[in-house]
């Protein structure tokens, strides 16, 4: 059997499935910083799967795993559904309207456009 090396974060059943099928593997519980660091790495690595799928079937189990850390540190940071969806909206918009930007402006022009409507902003956005 071909010997391979994961250092990384897995979901609770893959252990279970490593020795059902002859495999052997080490497990160990992260700490609270651990698991968020893991976390942050996740969404890129499944992304990358994503993009490499070919079938709707294999598209749909990647949307789901680069979702799944996503909302683990949603629960693991106590933050609801709803602060997660406005918080983006307030502060960007949302993305109905397929928008693409080709405008080359600087960093800096950006960042006092931000800072002028964030300042001017009264209430949140809808």
């Amino acid at each position: 059997m071909e010997k391979i090396q994961y250092n990384k974060l897995v979901r609770d059943k893959i252990p279970n499935i490593i020795k059902k099928s002859g495999g052997k593997c080490k497990v160990k519980r992260l700490t609270s910083d651990g698991l968020i660091a893991e976390l942050c790495k996740k969404p890129k690595e499944e992304y990358e799967e994503y993009c490499k799928a070919k079938t709707s079937e294999e598209r749909l189990g990647e949307l789901a795993d680069i979702i799944y850390p996503v909302l683990c540190l949603q629960r693991h940071l106590s933050l609801s559904s709803l602060a997660l969806k406005t918080h983006r909206a307030n502060f960007r918009g949302v993305s109905t309207t397929r928008k693409y930007l080709t405008l080359k402006k600087s960093w800096e022009s950006i960042l006092v456009a931000y800072m002028v409507v964030t300042l001017t902003s009264k209430s949140p956005r809808s």
